[in-house]
């Protein structure tokens, strides 16, 4: 008997920025907690995240939405043009 397995349920978040220094991450999850108290979104997450060439990018991300059009309706909300929808493998 073979059994088939679901594939796991894509996630999608908002990406908020991608910077080199960990710092400057900080600083723009800091810029956005206000908006995310008022959206009642959880607050930013700063992640580390290594690229193929072994530097260390810090990301901010958003969020866990279940479809990508509720990511876009939130990223509306917050009126953050700037802020990109990803699917949470490409963000984490």
């Amino acid at each position: 008997m073979v059994t088939q397995t679901k594939p796991a349920e894509q996630k999608w978040l908002l990406q908020a920025g991608a910077f080199s220094k960990q710092k400057a991450a900080v600083a723009r999850a800091s810029e956005l907690a206000g908006a995310c108290t008022r959206s009642k979104l959880a607050a930013p997450i700063v992640e580390p995240m290594h690229t193929s060439d072994g530097r260390t990018l810090w990301r901010v991300v958003l969020g866990t939405f279940d479809t990508k059009e509720s990511a876009e309706s939130m990223r509306r909300t917050l009126g953050r043009s700037s802020v990109l929808v990803v699917k949470s493998s490409d963000a984490r």
